[in-house]
């Protein structure tokens, strides 16, 4: 049988580390919520369920009284060139 390559195909891996202070490098159950919201992945889930590579998305959310966003196209630059 042939091995199967699993890809993640959008994976908002930089925002969770950057933005949110996620320690993507651990499992998502051992991650703390963030602003009420549990953790979905971590580096060690994607191994583990076969995933071999992954898409890595840039997210600057707009600002709302929940984030740090972005309420023009500097500050949502700065955001995004942050997260690289």
């Amino acid at each position: 049988m042939k091995s199967m390559l699993l890809f993640d195909a959008h994976l908002d891996l930089a925002y969770n580390a950057c933005v949110r202070g996620r320690d993507v490098t651990r499992p998502a159950f051992d991650q703390p919520a963030v602003d009420n919201e549990v953790a979905t992945v971590g580096l060690p889930d994607l191994r583990g369920g076969g995933v071999g590579l992954i898409c890595a998305t840039i997210f600057a959310p707009p600002k709302n009284s929940k984030n740090r966003g972005y309420s023009t196209a500097d500050e949502a630059r700065a955001l995004a060139v942050e997260q690289l």
